[in-house]
């Protein structure tokens, strides 16, 4: 899996990793505007669990 992540939904900043207590918990924020991920766990400084929640992404042209 790749840890590329897209660039804030919001404001299109840039998105950073920041781990949480030696490593075990990690979430996604934006440098500019500061959305950012919940906190989610992981292992060895992992930051694939959040990434994941960054770069996921809803479609505004779906049918209603």
């Amino acid at each position: 899996m790749t840890n590329t992540l897209k660039p804030c939904p919001c404001c299109g900043g840039d998105a950073r990793a920041q781990f949480e207590v030696y490593g075990t918990w990690v979430r996604v924020f934006c440098v500019e505007c500061g959305l950012s991920t919940m906190s989610v766990p992981t292992r060895n400084f992992d930051p694939t669990p959040a990434t994941v929640l960054w770069n996921k992404r809803v479609e505004n042209d779906k049918p209603a």
